[in-house]
């Protein structure tokens, strides 16, 4: 009976397997792609090498002094970097760090903040009082951005709390705390790193 319990549940296995490939391969086609972005003294170019199905964002080029604001913020599954212009928006979303291919993301990003630290020195020592704004950063300065991070701070703490008291319980939901933990911790560091260094 063991036997026949095991061939029968090896179909249903494979079946699983083969549809969860499947699912990954199609919502891999609808949602993610490849974009070329190039950076020049006076643009910066969005171009697609291949575009998902589902996606919005067309292939733009802006003007680096038309900027207003910019944006790069890293989550646990991707990150994404967004460029504000009066007209139109660009998103660059990427997968993590353990995504295999790679690319010069890191080098672009550099070297973007280096042309617009430049550009806003300029604009201070000319007529221009109008910034860049970093809108990352800004937000972990502000007063919003400081609460949040004594609200992670308490939550890391009452989540560590509660798996010391209930770690031999057998508790279901330690899983989902020690996941909390983990995630106010990543958020307290990107606080520490972005609203004290910079």
């Amino acid at each position: 009976m063991k036997l026949v319990g095991i061939m029968e549940s090896i179909p249903a296995f494979l079946f699983t397997i083969s549809t969860f490939i499947i699912s990954y391969l199609i919502a891999s086609k609808l949602t993610f792609g490849k974009a070329q972005i190039t950076l020049s003294n006076k643009k910066v170019e969005f171009l697609w090498v291949e575009k998902p199905i589902l996606t919005m964002q067309k292939n733009e080029s802006v003007n680096i002094e038309d900027i207003e604001s910019w944006k790069y913020r890293t989550e646990f599954q991707y990150s994404y970097f967004k460029i504000y212009n009066p007209s139109e928006v660009i998103t660059v979303m990427r997968l993590p760090n353990w995504n295999p291919e790679k690319d010069e993301f890191e080098n672009f990003l550099f070297t973007f903040k280096k042309r617009i630290e430049n550009l806003n020195e300029n604009k201070i020592k000319g007529t221009k009082n109008e910034l860049i704004i970093d809108r990352e950063e800004k937000h972990y300065k502000s007063n919003i951005g400081k609460i949040l991070f004594f609200i992670y701070i308490i939550s890391g703490v009452l989540g560590i709390k509660y798996v010391y008291n209930n770690w031999n319980t057998g508790n279901a939901n330690i899983g989902i705390i020690i996941f909390g933990i983990l995630g106010c911790l990543f958020y307290i560091s990107k606080y520490r790193n972005l609203g004290n260094n910079k």
